[in-house]
């Protein structure tokens, strides 16, 4: 958002004083970066559902996935509709050139901080859920919950992995 409130700053400074427009390729920067936040972002979000979800609600997980993006849309909705009436219509205008959209993003860059600050918080106390290793010729279980491993890549390695687990058993 930052992108885009620089973006449009200067596209609205170059139209009001010199009288120029800008390319419409101006826009390819920050359709990008949100883009590919937003890419990122879902498969992690995605993956956090499936893993942590019970083994029985794998697929109930998805859908609240799914929800998540829907309300996502609708407090987007709300937001444009509160900012619109709480700057009574002077950053959302139907000519850009007249409003202050780049405010907007300034706006929404603030709440997407204030929101990674928040996920922050809510991250470094989320307990995951215990993870089972089944592994070895005699297919024994072993709790995988909390592993203090320092300088082992995990990986997809079992002898790695099972190294591990044995090195937590004698600690």
């Amino acid at each position: 958002m930052i992108a885009s409130a620089i973006v449009e700053k200067r596209r609205r400074i170059m139209h009001v004083n010199e009288k120029t427009d800008i390319s419409a390729f101006w826009l390819v920067p920050q359709f990008f970066l949100v883009g590919a936040g937003e890419a990122f972002a879902y498969v992690g979000q995605l993956e956090f559902f499936i893993r942590e979800a019970p083994e029985r609600m794998k697929s109930m997980s998805t859908g609240l996935f799914l929800s998540t993006l829907a309300m996502g849309y609708f407090m987007s909705s709300v937001l444009v509709s509160l900012t619109d009436m709480a700057t009574n219509g002077s950053w959302l205008t139907n000519n850009l050139n007249k409003g202050k959209l780049e405010n907007f993003y300034w706006l929404l860059a603030i709440l997407g901080f204030i929101n990674f600050l928040a996920f922050l918080v809510l991250a470094s106390r989320h307990r995951y859920k215990v993870q089972n290793y089944i592994g070895g010729d005699k297919g024994e279980k072993k709790d995988t919950e909390n592993w203090n491993i320092t300088n082992i890549e995990m990986g997809n390695d079992t002898e790695v992995k099972k190294a591990a687990i044995g090195a937590k058993e004698e600690a």
